[in-house]
């Protein structure tokens, strides 16, 4: 019959909508409650690798550390080979103190460690304080002189 309404038909479109109404007036509190947690030592582990791995330090070819102005572990052979890592300056830092390391590199402010395998040898600086509390981390592999090698620093 014309005109007649149907009931179910009513509720089955009211309930459509306030489903489909309700999307759009929920949806933005979810996205408002997510926020993103900074991480404060990001910055100076991408300096401190850019350091270790890229730059060879001053002078270029120190072997000892009391002679170091600055920290770099990146070969030098009449040029700067970055991501190679000269196994003299490796073997350099091995139970030296890490902070001096930190200072030298020029992070002020923050505590590291490095540690460095490569053919059987482990070397690592004597971290200044114990690794507790918020730190970052981070695991490259490169090449020390001629061999495959793993470097594993940390920034707290």
């Amino acid at each position: 019959m014309p005109g007649v309404i149907n009931y179910d038909f009513l509720l089955s479109i009211t309930l459509f909508l306030t489903a489909y109404a309700s999307i759009f007036y929920i949806t933005p509190y979810f996205v408002q409650a997510y926020r993103e947690i900074p991480d404060q030592y990001a910055q100076e582990m991408r300096y401190l690798e850019h350091v270790t791995l890229n730059t060879p330090g001053s002078p270029r070819n120190w072997t000892d550390v009391s002679s170091m102005t600055s920290f770099g572990l990146a070969a030098y052979y009449n040029q700067t080979l970055p991501g190679v890592i000269d196994p003299e300056k490796a073997m350099a830092i091995n139970n030296t103190n890490c902070t001096m390391l930190a200072r030298k590199a020029g992070l002020t402010e923050n505590e590291i460690m490095i540690r460095i395998e490569w053919a059987g040898k482990t070397v690592q600086c004597t971290p200044g304080t114990s690794l507790t509390g918020t730190r970052r981390h981070i695991l490259r592999t490169v090449s020390v002189g001629n061999q495959t090698g793993v470097v594993e620093e940390w920034v707290w």
